[in-house]
């Protein structure tokens, strides 16, 4: 009995070394059980090689889904200012648009209002008009002047924009030699329009 109870506290000897051994291997390996302190920059604490194998590969795919948040984010940003200027240029675009219509209807109001200003000859007419200023030309001026005074200014003028010189002059030159008013106002209509025939 006393050999048993020389064994017994070897045994319970044993036991409580045994018992500090497991607690002290603990202590020195909580690192890779326990989860990872921060220090106080923010940033996580560098694991040792004691580190899990799961632990270590969370980390990686963690910090790679940042870099690609961090990506992300700048690019669109990066697009949100592109999608602003391209706004912007659309509406500048839209503005100048607008101005150049306006401008255009402008020039062809300008153009209409030239054009009615000015007495053209068509392709069409000016076989019979070249006739008529042939027969014109060789009539005395006094016979002429009383056709024309049955005749509108316009085909007036064109017919003695393709007579001869000579014989527009005359018709002109006896159309001013004349006591009437209003063959005189006539003379200085007719002679101002013909500046403005055009073929």
């Amino acid at each position: 009995m006393k050999k048993l109870i020389k064994y017994w506290y070897i045994l319970a000897l044993a036991f409580i070394l045994s018992l500090f051994a497991a607690f002290g291997l603990i202590f020195l390996r909580q690192e890779a059980w326990m989860p990872v302190e921060e220090e106080e920059t923010g940033e996580p604490v560098n694991l040792e090689e004691g580190d899990s194998e799961s632990f270590r590969e969370w980390r990686f795919q963690a910090n790679g889904l940042e870099d690609l948040r961090l990506k992300f984010d700048a690019r669109e940003s990066e697009l949100n200012a592109k999608e602003k200027s391209l706004e912007l240029l659309r509406s500048q675009i839209a503005s100048e648009r607008t101005e150049l219509e306006s401008l255009r209807k402008s020039l062809i109001e300008l153009r209409d209002l030239i054009e009615k200003d000015y007495i053209s000859i068509e392709a069409q007419e000016l076989n019979n008009l070249e006739r008529l200023a042939s027969i014109y030309s060789e009539v005395r001026a006094e016979a002429a002047i009383k056709v024309f005074d049955g005749m509108e200014d316009e085909e007036v003028v064109k017919i003695l924009s393709l007579m001869p010189t000579e014989s527009a002059a005359r018709v002109l030159g006896q159309m001013g030699a004349s006591d009437d008013p209003e063959i005189l106002k006539r003379a200085a209509r007719l002679t101002s329009d013909l500046r403005k025939v055009k073929e």
